[in-house]
């Protein structure tokens, strides 16, 4: 499931907030990682005129550059120029990409290294797709070319277009609510009632059993408050809650005992409110788990539209959240 893993990288310090987690992801999984940085052609600026010496500006900040002056180029043009940058580009990007590997690799993790050129989302996608990548392991804020906001531009796109899983996490809020390096303690699985949702436990199942964690099903009741006279909604709120609570637990109850029954140390929680806030402070009671679940889908027993729930757990759990591909699917007619 997860041989490899891509790390897409842009040079910022934020970026590389993901590494403390999926270095612990890929020891404990036996994965192998592969660091990746997109050069962005549109982000590099280029000298106006041949000859010119001082520094271009790319995704890794302001890099010395000599471009040869027209004697001294065979092309002696605007190609010639863009083409002695991007190489310069390159070099630098794979320095600071060796740079990385060094560090982070042993004789218990693999780590290699590879440049790109284009638009970053396309060749994040295509790369993991097409060469077999399990997870793409990525920041959700970076300031350089990855970093285009939470879920959205290149995170969103590489999340939301393809086939394969992506980890990501916002580096601020993990400092926040909980230590980046110390063991993940267990996988938290949010549950809607739907057979996508229900996707995300068989990947969850295989991380806990080689890590040695333990798994959590969460599911969030809520209830729409009906349009009735206020004098009648106390009753009816009571009862509706005690059947909706009532269906939601055996409903956890079976999927754990389905998890126990395979040797999953798995424990379930029953929370009220809306969706993403109920789940998002479970997380926070639970410091150092892994947040696995499916990017969206409306369904399930209480209907909640698991997509903008995804999106506000990384915005604010502080965690790592693996988020599994999904369709949307309308079953309000069944």
């Amino acid at each position: 499931m997860l041989e490899k893993i891509l790390v897409p990288l842009d040079g910022s310090e934020l970026a590389q907030g993901i590494l403390p987690y999926v270095v612990r992801l890929a020891r404990g999984m036996n994965s192998k990682l592969t660091l990746f940085t997109v050069v962005d052609p549109d982000v590099v600026r280029t000298p106006s005129k041949l000859g010119s010496r001082g520094s271009v500006w790319t995704e890794f900040g302001r890099i010395p550059i000599s471009v040869p002056d027209e004697r001294q180029s065979q092309e002696g043009s605007d190609t010639g120029i863009a083409s002695h940058v991007f190489e310069r580009t390159e070099r630098t990007a794979e320095g600071f990409l060796r740079e990385i590997a060094e560090r982070i690799g042993g004789s218990d993790l693999e780590v290699d290294y590879r440049v790109g050129f284009g638009s970053p989302a396309d060749q994040i996608a295509s790369v993991a797709e097409k060469e077999g990548y399990g997870l793409v392991a990525m920041s959700t804020h970076a300031r350089g070319t990855l970093g285009r906001g939470i879920l959205g531009s290149v995170t969103d796109r590489v999340a939301h277009s393809n086939t394969v899983p992506v980890m990501t996490v916002r580096p601020e809020d993990a400092r926040e609510h909980g230590p980046e390096r110390e063991a993940f303690s267990s996988v938290v699985v949010p549950l809607d009632g739907s057979i996508l949702a229900e996707s995300a436990v068989p990947y969850a199942e295989e991380i806990a059993s080689k890590l040695g964690l333990s798994i959590t099903l969460v599911h969030v009741v809520r209830f729409v408050v009906p349009s009735v006279p206020t004098e009648f909604y106390d009753g009816i709120a009571d009862t509706e809650w005690e059947e909706l609570e009532k269906e939601a637990g055996q409903y956890l109850s079976d999927e754990s005992a389905k998890l126990a029954a395979k040797g999953v140390v798995v424990n379930w929680k029953l929370l009220r409110g809306g969706s993403a806030r109920a789940i998002v402070d479970l997380v926070h009671e639970t410091p150092n788990s892994l947040v696995v679940m499916t990017t969206r889908g409306i369904s399930g027993l209480t209907r909640w539209v698991l997509g903008s729930v995804t999106e506000k757990v990384v915005r604010s759990s502080g965690n790592p959240v693996i988020i599994l591909p999904g369709v949307a699917q309308d079953e309000a007619g069944e």
